[in-house]
């Protein structure tokens, strides 16, 4: 009985948002050669995926979705992810899917993966992963 109880407030734990929580590119990975269309899909552990309608999470600090920002690094804890009114640089997946297709003209790109609460409000840098990519012709 004695190893349940301590195995207990472990499992409680589990996804609380520690020290240990992070977003990441799973694919591509940085430096990757790309065409133009291509897939992202996205990493979290430490905190729990969940759709920004979700209500029953909104005063949760261990739930999130991903956004993508196109040519801009990580935002500091707290930042709003604005809305981006031309649909180039910022990219929200408030609906908690795990990956994407992605299109971006030829060239060089910074791609910046930023973990957020249901208000867009920014988790950090610990849970932000930015990668720089090459995209080529289809």
């Amino acid at each position: 009985m004695k190893r349940v109880l301590i195995l207990l407030p472990l499992l409680m734990c589990f996804g609380c948002g520690g020290a240990d929580a992070r977003a990441w590119f799973i694919e591509p990975v940085d430096g990757a050669t790309v065409s133009a269309t291509f897939t992202i899909k996205f990493g979290v552990e430490g905190k729990d995926l969940v759709p920004a309608a979700d209500t029953t999470r909104h005063d949760d600090d261990t739930a999130g979705h991903h956004h993508i920002l196109v040519g801009a690094a990580g935002m500091a804890d707290g930042q709003i992810i604005e809305p981006d009114d031309e649909g180039k640089t910022r990219f929200h997946y408030g609906d908690a899917r795990t990956e994407t297709q992605f299109e971006l003209p030829v060239g060089t790109h910074t791609l910046t993966m930023q973990f957020a609460d249901f208000e867009h409000r920014s988790y950090g840098s610990a849970m932000s992963d930015t990668i720089t990519i090459t995209v080529v012709e289809n």
